[in-house]
């Protein structure tokens, strides 16, 4: 609730009580329990919680009542006064991930946090905290030399340490090979590297012949890797050195899959005749399946689930491209678009390992044979079936109204016609049709569908999608 309060930074001394007023009544609202809570609210700072995120704030002897001190500087009655006698200074290290996921929750992207979130030298706070102390007296001393009437302040001498965790220095390996490697260049020698290192402060604990070991300073929390340490040695010794060579490759002659270049035909052909191209995402979910009436004993419903889906509710992997088909012509009906004719060239994927075909389902025993697109390692695992799918579909109405000629619709015969059409251009003219069992494709008019045969193979399903459908 008090969020509202800290909607803006604001260091004015009048008081906010009608915001206080108008959070506390919300608060009741929500909650009316608390119109019988006792609250003391006493406010001396304005922060109250520490760079990581860590509210300041404990437990007091009385029951019930709990004391925020406040940040790291503010707080109760903690500023400095004429009769202020002794300061106590304060120097931390804050955990550099925390202090980084506090700063991106509460959008404060500040110096301090820039700071903080790449880490500090823990091992220098004792010497930050005496050199700040040192540079005050300094001031002083300087104030009082030049006229003006202060006194000196005397460092204290007692030393408070609360640090934890004793981090040990990080020790990282050096191979010469990896540099030459990395680099490209063999003119950096074993003594050079380890000269440039020890002169950014690394101290070399071990050599060998091939090898050099470092422990890394602790003002370099950087360092991490061994190619860090490549990289120091690269910029100190000059980027400008590096030899500018080419990489060298040698390409086989390989020849093409044929199945890409019928792909690429197909998709030219197709969008001769009229059609726009669509490229979907391969998602969909269990309603879809209910949509299009497909049983759970039909080879299409035999999805592939992901374990990790970018949309909870789309988590299957589709296994006939009217689906992605007909999800586009909705698209396109909910902005206005009608009488669209759309197609796409993609895969769909089948889990058909371990699994056998009713026999009813006869004709779509080829979705557990994989291509012969799919190279030889993935032909031989127990991976899902890949199968590449050319697809296409017309919406209504075929032509429009305009003011000589009469809507016309589209049907069967239309896509019937596209398909002869489309199978010409490729050279095939001995075709020949044959009904399509409604139990087979579930989502087309059962007359007014059918299956084309090139020879004895089925190539095409042609069919008018039922309206509900859609």
């Amino acid at each position: 609730m008090g969020g509202d309060l800290d909607g803006y930074n604001s260091y004015a001394q009048r008081g906010n009580l009608p915001t206080i007023q108008h959070v506390l009544t919300g608060g009741l609202a929500l909650f009316p329990f608390l119109s019988r809570l006792k609250m003391l609210r006493t406010w001396g700072g304005i922060m109250d919680m520490s760079m990581d995120g860590s509210p300041i704030i404990d437990k007091t002897h009385i029951e019930g009542l709990y004391l925020n001190c406040g940040w790291c500087y503010g707080g109760f009655n903690s500023e400095v006064k004429d009769d202020t006698t002794a300061i106590i200074l304060e120097v931390a290290e804050f955990n550099p991930s925390v202090v980084r996921k506090t700063s991106k929750k509460f959008a404060l992207h500040s110096e301090a946090s820039h700071r903080f979130e790449r880490g500090i030298d823990i091992n220098s706070i004792d010497f930050v905290a005496k050199r700040f102390a040192t540079v005050l007296q300094k001031v002083y001393s300087d104030l009082s030399e030049s006229g003006v009437e202060v006194s000196i302040p005397k460092v204290s001498s007692t030393y408070i340490d609360k640090q934890e965790i004793v981090k040990t220095p990080a020790k990282v390996a050096l191979r010469l090979d990896r540099i030459k490697k990395i680099i490209g260049t063999s003119l950096i020698t074993k003594d050079q590297a380890g000269s440039i290192l020890e002169g950014l402060g690394f101290k070399m604990v071990d050599k060998t012949d091939d090898r050099l070991l470092f422990e890394v300073p602790s003002w370099r929390g950087d360092i991490e890797r061994e190619i860090d340490l490549i990289e120091e040695i690269a910029r100190v010794n000059g980027y400008d050195k590096i030899p500018y060579t080419l990489p060298r490759m040698e390409l086989g002659n390989t020849k093409e899959n044929p199945i890409i270049k019928f792909i690429d035909d197909w998709k030219f052909e197709t969008a001769s005749a009229g059609f726009s191209e669509t490229i979907s995402f391969p998602f969909i979910s269990q309603k879809d399946l209910e949509n299009f009436n497909v049983p759970k004993e039909h080879p299409l419903y035999r999805t592939v689930t992901l374990a990790n889906p970018l949309v909870e509710d789309r988590n299957l992997l589709r296994t006939s491209m009217v689906f992605s088909l007909v999800r586009n012509l909705q698209h396109n009906h909910r902005h206005g678009n009608t009488g669209v004719w759309l197609f796409e060239a993609a895969r769909n994927f089948h889990e058909t390992i371990g699994q056998s075909f009713d026999e009813k389902y006869s004709e779509l025993a080829y979705l557990a044979e994989v291509g012969t697109h799919i190279i030889g390692a993935a032909r031989n695992d127990d991976r899902p079936v890949e199968r590449n799918v050319l697809a296409a579909i017309i919406d209504q109405p075929l032509k429009f109204k305009a003011w000589n000629t009469k809507e016309t619709a589209a049907d069967f015969f239309t896509a019937k016609t596209e398909v002869l059409n489309l199978l010409a251009r490729f050279g095939i003219s001995d075709v020949s049709f044959k009904k399509v069992d409604s139990e087979l494709i579930t989502w087309t008019h059962p007359g007014a569908s059918g299956q084309v045969y090139v020879v004895v193979i089925m190539v095409i399903t042609v069919g008018m999608v039922l309206k509900y459908v859609i």
